[in-house]
């Protein structure tokens, strides 16, 4: 075949791919823009740290010194071990823990927590919250405006819950109940926060990052004002970053190593001392541990010598049979720093405030009433030689006007005998230990009752109650007409001692007086039904004393002291 009949050739057509249609084509791509809304969807979120904080929360407190810690292997069988003992076991029973195990705020949450779960097709099992709780877990608590310990920071750790937190920022979106108040920057990660609501007008503050959870019972602690949209306080989100590490920031508060006990729960002096804590800096915190069979009581001390836990003298003042009494050291910078005030106000004597220092001791006596205890302390130098100045100082200091007696208060009454120095005034208050009808004045008392406030000096010693009758017995027993305490105690550092059946009177006995039958009908029946019984059971237990190595003075390094318990 030549070049020109090849070139005649005409190629035969095959058969080839149909082009494309615009439908077809459209399906593609809208296949791709699904597939990358869905990877878009479950891929990892980068949060957007919030920028907008206030100065501080709205209750300014350090989340890193709590006013007392609980700390647990298995929280949720904390309530259950503490009826190992003794007391607690009369005194609360297994209501205790029926309580705790179904107390409104833990049925609120899961009941909120169960809806969620069920309106939003989530698979959070029923057990949630009791599997959260039989984890690793501290609570942190701080006293709130009333002085109990209203508001807490759980950590804990989630363990196999972990995974539930990739659900919230989901929930949080279009839930009325959950959502996220805020973004903050922790453990080198952003981290939400969310709201809880639960109950009536209740909520809580949560984070998580990996296995550690955050809790706050109170709003307050994180937010500036309390609202589910306001501003987190700087201050307070700054501390969170070791808390979310998963770090001991509260062991350096209470001096604490690392738990190898079931439980341990460390409350600050400070608290115990209901304010006055600055007043008695060398007792540090009182802990107890339980390591699985028996609990364990310390206390922290620090710089502390001989004179400041020389209780002795001050129990030889006391009268015999007490229904509680606790002596401490005080310290003298802090003692100076406050009579230091009332000098500016002329109403402390100076040559007064320099007599004071040493340990003191308070008792309150079943015969007597609750805020009346016996105060017992030690005076230095020539205290006989300062009796005008002590008595300059009470006249100041105690009375009120009596409109029957020229809106004066009335007058001091003064006795001195060898050895000793007894000031008493009458003083009438709502609150007052007799009834208007027992005073020789009855027709001058203006209330239904009245106080007979004494103070006395006895040799170095200094008594002060609001119900005189102490006062006497002390000087009593100081002359030796009365049986002292001191006879009834081992011979040991003794920091504090209760007799139950004497303590069960007095408190039984404030209970039914705040409570007349005539005005709190309901709430005396429900006393008398449910607390009294307990009371009743707590005072058939011995007389206990608790006891203080005798060396406890020698390290004046702050440290744990082991608690021994005796009978006296």
């Amino acid at each position: 075949m030549s070049a020109t009949d090849s070139s005649s050739v005409t190629a035969t057509p095959t058969e080839s791919t149909p082009a494309p249609k615009p439908g077809a084509r459209g399906g593609v791509v809208l296949l791709m823009l699904i597939a990358a809304a869905v990877v878009w969807w479950f891929w990892p979120k980068t949060l957007q740290v919030s920028s907008d904080f206030a100065e501080h929360s709205a209750l300014r407190l350090d989340l890193h010194k709590p006013d007392a810690l609980i700390e647990s292997q298995h929280l949720a069988r904390l309530p259950r071990d503490l009826l190992k003992v003794p007391v607690l076991r009369d005194l609360l029973s297994e209501d205790f823990v029926f309580y705790y195990e179904n107390n409104a705020d833990r049925l609120g949450v899961v009941g909120t927590l169960r809806r969620i779960a069920y309106e939003h097709q989530l698979e959070w099992r029923d057990e949630l919250v009791a599997e959260l709780l039989d984890e690793p877990a501290q609570i942190a608590l701080w006293r709130g405006s009333d002085g109990k310990l209203a508001h807490a920071l759980i950590r804990l750790r989630m363990g196999v819950m972990a995974q539930m937190g990739k659900s919230l920022a989901e929930v949080a979106a279009k839930d009325t109940q959950l959502q996220q108040v805020a973004v903050i920057r922790g453990a080198g990660e952003a981290v939400a926060v969310y709201r809880l609501r639960y109950g009536w007008e209740r909520a809580l503050l949560f984070a998580s990052v990996d296995d550690q959870l955050l809790v706050f019972t109170s709003p307050g602690l994180l937010e500036a004002d309390g609202e589910a949209a306001g501003k987190l306080g700087q201050a307070q989100v700054e501390q969170l970053d070791e808390l979310l590490r998963g770090k001991p920031v509260f062991a350096p508060r209470f001096a604490l190593s690392k738990l190898d006990d079931e439980h341990r729960v460390s409350v600050s002096t400070d608290y115990l001392a209901m304010g006055y804590g600055r007043l008695l800096p060398q007792w540090g915190a009182v802990r107890v541990d339980f390591d699985g069979s028996q609990w364990s009581a310390f206390m922290a001390v620090q710089n502390l010598d001989v004179p400041a836990v020389d209780f002795a003298p001050l129990w030889q003042a006391m009268p015999n049979a007490p229904a509680a009494c606790v002596a401490v050291p005080v310290s003298q910078d802090a003692l100076t720093a406050v009579l230091g005030k009332l000098r500016a106000a002329q109403s402390f004597p100076p040559a007064v405030a320099e007599q004071f220092g040493g340990p003191a001791a308070l008792c309150w006596y079943a015969d007597s009433r609750l805020h009346t205890p016996l105060l017992v302390t030690r005076l230095r130098g020539d205290a006989k030689a300062d009796d005008a100045a002590l008595g300059e100082a009470f006249a100041q200091m105690i009375g009120t006007p009596e409109p029957s007696y020229g809106d004066q208060p009335f007058a001091v009454e003064h006795v001195q005998r060898d050895g000793h120095t007894h000031w008493s005034r009458r003083v009438t208050s709502l609150w007052g230990v007799h009834a208007a009808e027992e005073a020789d004045n009855a027709d001058n008392l203006e209330g239904r009752r009245f106080f007979d406030v004494g103070l006395a000096r006895h040799g170095e010693i200094l008594l002060f109650s609001l119900d005189d009758r102490l006062v006497t017995n002390a000087i009593a027993t100081l002359d030796r007409r009365y049986p002292p305490l001191a006879d009834s105690l081992p011979e040991a550092v003794v920091p504090a001692l209760i007799a139950p059946q004497r303590l069960a009177t007095l408190i039984e006995a404030e209970v039914l007086n705040s409570l007349p039958g005539d005005v709190e009908t309901i709430f005396r029946n429900a006393a008398e039904a449910h607390l009294l019984p307990k009371l009743r059971a707590m005072g058939t237990h011995p007389n206990i004393a608790m006891r203080l190595p005798a060396d406890v003075a020698k390290d004046t390094d702050a440290q744990w002291v082991p608690v021994t318990w005796s009978q006296w």
